[in-house]
């Protein structure tokens, strides 16, 4: 969805309605200028798979989760991956 979009620097995803989405695959890939980015509006129960969702994202510090912002694996830039927390 924002996929190569080198210059963004703040999104406001808020009102994004993700609960029947089942990929996000690649979805902020080489968004390489953002340093935070909350997807803590997100609803991810449905998410299937999300590959490369923040690959390239090479400036990207922080990124902050809500209580339906969940995934058990997200592949990073290296190929590495990066556990995001589990709803208790």
């Amino acid at each position: 969805m924002f996929k190569n979009i080198k210059f963004l620097t703040d999104l406001d995803l808020s009102s994004f309605n993700t609960e029947k989405v089942d990929s996000m695959s690649a979805t902020f890939y080489e968004c390489s200028a953002m340093e935070t980015l909350d997807i803590g509006s997100f609803d991810c129960y449905t998410v299937k798979h999300a590959p490369f969702m923040f690959a390239k994202c090479s400036n990207l510090k922080t990124i902050l989760t809500g209580p339906k912002t969940y995934f058990l694996y997200i592949t990073l830039e290296r190929g590495g991956l990066l556990s995001l927390p589990l709803p208790n």
